[in-house]
């Protein structure tokens, strides 16, 4: 739900910026998607019901994955070059990380141990989120305004 008010805010902070509107679909396309993981389509716990049962998650999250990528790669044309390379340099985090993911997945497949796939996970969703930290701050920053507030100092009484 976060993330779905996060890309409305982007949304109506782009003003005539045709990528930031796309990167704000996108954001809110994602998270909107990402609700219906937990509600419809978990994942059942390793060693339990038939993998097949697990396909539509699979399936999800692949199409979770897309939204994610575009929105780094659009929104990565919406600032200044910093936050091109930035943004370039979170793909190619979550690239690599995600391939080295592709390994351990076999062996979950075949009931093998993963001791890696947490981390790898974590990489992935940190990366992303930081991405869109980075994105918030970075639009705050093209609007001129502060980030922070200073407030009026008040006299305490004792």
């Amino acid at each position: 739900m976060l993330l779905i008010a996060f890309g409305v805010g982007v949304w109506t902070s782009a003003g005539r910026k045709r990528l930031v509107h796309v990167t704000a679909g996108l954001l809110v396309a994602n998270a909107a998607a990402g609700l219906l993981g937990p509600t419809f389509f978990e994942m059942n716990v390793r060693g339990t019901g038939s993998p097949g049962a697990d396909v539509p998650h699979i399936v999800l999250t692949g199409v979770l994955v897309l939204f994610i990528l575009a929105a780094i790669g659009v929104g990565a044309f919406t600032q200044q070059r910093w936050f091109r390379f930035y943004s370039f340099a979170t793909l190619l985090a979550l690239l690599v990380s995600g391939g080295l993911r592709g390994f351990e997945a076999r062996q979950l497949a075949s009931g093998e141990p993963t001791p890696w796939l947490g981390v790898l996970e974590r990489i992935n969703i940190g990366a992303y989120l930081l991405w869109v930290a980075v994105l918030a701050i970075s639009l705050l920053r093209s609007e001129g305004l502060p980030l922070t507030r200073r407030l009026p100092m008040t006299s305490v009484k004792a």
